[in-house]
């Protein structure tokens, strides 16, 4: 089960998103997302290669945008080995509502809805805490993608753990 945000700062709020982003292993992934904008538009998934991020990807998360809405709409394309680990289920294949069951899910799913709606990076602070585990303190870093058109249709997140609570 994830901890309530701690608190939330999108890329427009440039000053505090540079300063929440600097030394983190998130800045790289940032950066390489950056990089592929194609003018104004947002990268698309098809020009992200994971093995120029190798070293990051136990790390990321990709899900699909499906469209439906709430936790059933989106789905996990990929969920890396260290995310496992920490959660300790692999999501691959699994919408929110399938792994992150009732208002876990749904709170899930208003956070990546807001990614899609408003086609910005964002980074959110929060404690991780699973039934019989330690708490770990993360910085989640969403990155909206387009799925070869104009509309967002994946979501990377990238997942920086501190290893302590917040």
């Amino acid at each position: 089960m994830q901890g309530n945000p701690v608190e939330t700062v999108w890329e427009t709020n440039e000053g505090q998103f540079h300063d929440w982003l600097t030394g983190t292993s998130n800045e790289e992934v940032y950066h390489y997302w950056r990089a592929h904008f194609d003018g104004d538009l947002l990268p698309d998934r098809a020009a992200i290669d994971p093995l120029d991020i190798a070293l990051h990807m136990s790390n990321v998360y990709l899900m699909d945008v499906l469209g439906s809405g709430g936790a059933d709409g989106f789905r996990n394309r990929l969920f890396g080995t260290e995310l496992v680990t920490v959660v300790g289920m692999d999501a691959t294949g699994k919408t929110l509502a399938e792994g992150w069951p009732g208002e876990r899910g749904i709170e899930l799913a208003r956070q990546h809805e807001e990614v899609v709606q408003r086609g910005e990076a964002n980074l959110t602070r929060f404690n991780l805490f699973y039934p019989n585990r330690e708490y770990v303190a993360t910085q989640r870093m969403l990155l909206p993608l387009r799925y070869g058109g104009q509309s967002v249709g994946i979501l990377m997140g990238h997942h920086h753990f501190f290893g302590a609570k917040i």
